[in-house]
């Protein structure tokens, strides 16, 4: 009989402890834990929840950072674009570049005596996708190498000049242009700097309207003239 009980004894707490353990891994996956027999240190962080997503180096594998001079092609299913960074050029402020008010697209209130950075860009039309009137020119975001890890988190400055903006056209228009099949632009683009990047130093400029774009090119080179 006392044989009996202990059988029985050891046999609930098994069944015990196997319970809590079920109810444990229950309770992990529902606050998106993962199980406990996976490898954290090992996994690159695909395979888990996102509050598990781990920062790696690889993350930064992907990006092209390309230099100044560098021809970047762009297909956003309407056409088959090419840019390239032929000079940078930071003042003092906009009106150093011997630029007014007016010739902004852009400007925030209080910041007309910041920094200012102009690049000569040449565009290239290379295919046409599909027919459209025009084209904008705001397809480029201005950071720095502090933020290139996760740039988006932080207020980037505004495209603020574009040297190919129409007079008569309106201001929710002034970065548009128009460029035929083959066709090139020469043009210049501005930014006035404030918030996340508010200095020159390490300056990086994305290229490309899709954010998730890999394509970056280095504008602190030797290429960079300060007036």
């Amino acid at each position: 009989m006392r044989k009996n009980l202990l059988l029985l004894g050891m046999a609930f707490l098994l069944l015990f402890q196997l319970s809590a353990c079920s109810y444990v891994a229950f309770e992990q996956k529902l606050r998106g834990f993962p199980p406990a027999d996976t490898d954290i240190e090992s996994n690159t962080g695909e395979d888990l929840p996102e509050q598990f997503d781990i920062d790696t180096e690889t993350d930064m594998e992907h990006l092209k950072l390309r230099q100044i001079g560098d021809e970047i092609t762009i297909n956003d299913g309407i056409t088959e674009m090419s840019y390239r960074v032929d000079k940078v050029t930071v003042y003092d402020n906009f009106e150093e570049a011997g630029l007014t008010a007016e010739d902004m697209g852009y400007i925030s209130g209080g910041q007309e005596k910041n920094p200012f950075v102009l690049l000569d860009i040449t565009v290239k039309n290379k295919k046409v996708l599909q027919e459209t009137a025009d084209y904008n020119i705001a397809v480029f975001h201005l950071l720095n190498q502090k933020i290139l890890n996760d740039p988006w988190v932080e207020a980037l400055p505004e495209m603020a000049y574009f040297s190919g903006h129409a007079q008569n056209r309106l201001e929710s228009e002034y970065f548009h242009y128009v460029l035929k099949k083959g066709g090139e632009l020469q043009c210049q683009v501005g930014w006035i700097l404030y918030g996340a990047v508010n200095t020159p130093e390490d300056l990086v400029l994305h290229v490309g309207a899709n954010i998730e774009g890999t394509e970056f090119v280095d504008l602190n080179q030797e290429g960079i003239k300060e007036e």
